[in-house]
């Protein structure tokens, strides 16, 4: 293959890599009727700053301090739990430290996506869906 092809290749992939990134950044600029029409526009017809001026009216702030929190909480307990139990299986002798280390690697190999169904059906038998 040659090099001019190589490079047409490249270049087309780019350019579909970047394409939903440009219908995001020129949708930002429509009203919301202008997000629905079938075939989309490449550029809208009468750009508005409305989006932006109502992002700007929400608590942007106290939702970026409130995922901070929940952040840093979740790693800080993750670590302390991580290394707390990484330094047991790796420094004392016990009894069930094989069976343990058997459920670890259980949870772990259990792929998450598949866990998602039977959360959603006990959740909704408890009541707390929605």
């Amino acid at each position: 293959m040659g090099e001019v092809m190589r490079k047409v290749i490249i270049v087309s992939f780019f350019v579909l890599l970047l394409a939903p990134l440009y219908f995001l950044v020129t949708g930002s600029f429509q009203a919301t009727a202008g997000l629905f029409v079938m075939p989309p526009r490449l550029w809208p017809r009468s750009p508005t700053l409305a989006n932006y001026r109502w992002i700007l009216t929400l608590p942007v702030g106290t939702w970026a301090v409130n995922t901070l929190i929940i952040t840093v909480t979740t790693v800080t307990l993750s670590v302390i739990t991580t290394v707390t139990g990484g330094y047991a299986f790796a420094f004392y002798r016990f009894p069930a430290k094989k069976l343990l280390w058997i459920l670890a690697l259980s949870g772990i190999m259990v792929p998450y996506m598949s866990l998602l169904i039977p959360k959603f059906v006990v959740l909704g038998k408890l009541g707390l869906n929605g």
